[in-house]
């Protein structure tokens, strides 16, 4: 591949077929089309417009190939990430567990990474970034992020040394009855006396549906078809609460999100566990996570850098290294849990109203 034959057509657009001629490569299809573009990505910068390709920089020096199946999760960087969830399974029969919480306790993410999700506007406020840009941020990594964590439980599978399924959690109030001596109910001023507490429940096919015809009523109402409009829509939070309003008036449901039911072979993760220091794990899990969310967000501006889309922005890289800083990098002394929490008092007794402060994700196990 001669790049320097591409000099005299900077600023020219050239066909596919045109493209390997000048190159002096032979044309292709299929999967070794894609890793011949890929492979041209890092040492041009172009724009593609329909079947053309418009050359826009040669690079003095080539890129570093990003393999975005892979988010960075070479072997180290998956050893670590199965010895740190060992270490978290062990000793235990069962875990229920949040995505979010599950992706918190592996170090693949910081603990402001749920939080700001949950209220994009208000960490807009407090990361001093523009909303678009979280929005941006999240869509563009969460899904790598979760199937990281999802590859490596199918790895333990493969080990078996776990079962795990994808499932949604209910949130419920039970109501517990209180008795005297006798076991009977304590009756004071004609009223039994009892005790409320929220449990955590696998949801049953019925609740299930209800949840489901309460989604799909809700975005029909707000001109959405899926959860992802919703999200970039930057409705998702009144989604939720709409929702919960629904499901609450026909089930004994407060909120309900997505996570994990583990189960674990203890014998097997207890011998399997490797000698190694699980600190250590927890510091190269994470450090790798950022450097490739870096490198990810680097590769789509350079990608995208000459079209509207918010990725090809002048400060997308800055804006977004930010937000890497804040809501994955463990060494952030950010507390956004906190900080929201303030703006929220404070906006409380301007308008002597209580804020919403339902989490739309995340169970204490």
């Amino acid at each position: 591949m001669n790049i320097e034959k591409l000099k005299p057509y900077i600023g020219q657009e050239l066909k596919y077929k045109d493209l390997c001629e000048v190159l002096e490569i032979k044309t292709a299809t299929g999967n070794t089309k894609i890793k011949q573009i890929k492979e041209l990505e890092t040492l041009v910068k172009f724009e593609k417009r329909g079947a053309k390709f418009m050359i826009l920089e040669l690079y003095k020096q080539q890129l570093e190939k990003i393999d975005a199946r892979t988010n960075g999760n070479n072997s180290k960087f998956g050893y670590d990430l199965e010895v740190t969830l060992m270490y978290l399974l062990q000793d235990r029969k069962t875990l229920r567990i949040s995505v979010n919480k599950a992706l918190q306790l592996t170090h693949l993410v910081n603990q402001n990474y749920a939080v700001g999700r949950r209220d994009i506007p208000l960490a807009s406020t407090i990361l001093e970034v523009e909303k678009g840009y979280l929005y941006a941020f999240y869509d563009n990594h969460h899904r790598d992020i979760r199937n990281t964590f999802e590859r490596t439980l199918k790895k333990l599978r493969s080990r078996a040394l776990i079962m795990a399924d994808m499932v949604t959690f209910v949130c419920k109030d039970k109501v517990d009855i209180k008795y005297n001596e006798k076991g009977e109910p304590i009756v004071e001023k004609g009223k039994i006396k009892y005790d409320v507490k929220e449990i955590y429940d696998i949801a049953t096919d019925q609740e299930k549906d209800i949840i489901l015809e309460a989604e799909k009523q809700v975005m029909k109402s707000m001109g959405y078809t899926n959860h992802q409009g919703v999200f970039l829509g930057g409705e998702w939070k009144q989604f939720k609460t709409d929702v919960e309003k629904l499901i609450q008036k026909k089930a004994n449901i407060k909120y309900y999100f997505d996570g994990y039911h583990i189960v674990i072979n203890e014998k097997g993760v207890r011998d399997d566990i490797a000698t190694y220091e699980a600190t250590l794990a927890k510091m190269s899990i994470n450090k790798n996570i950022t450097t490739s969310i870096r490198k990810t967000i680097q590769t789509k501006h350079n990608k995208y850098e000459w079209s509207d889309d918010i990725r090809g922005k002048e400060d997308y890289v800055e804006k977004s290294n930010k937000l890497v800083d804040a809501l994955i990098d463990d060494n952030s002394n950010l507390n956004l849990a906190v900080e929201m929490s303030k703006v929220r008092q404070a906006k409380s007794k301007l308008t002597e109203q209580e804020p919403n402060t339902l989490a739309d994700e995340g169970v204490p196990f």
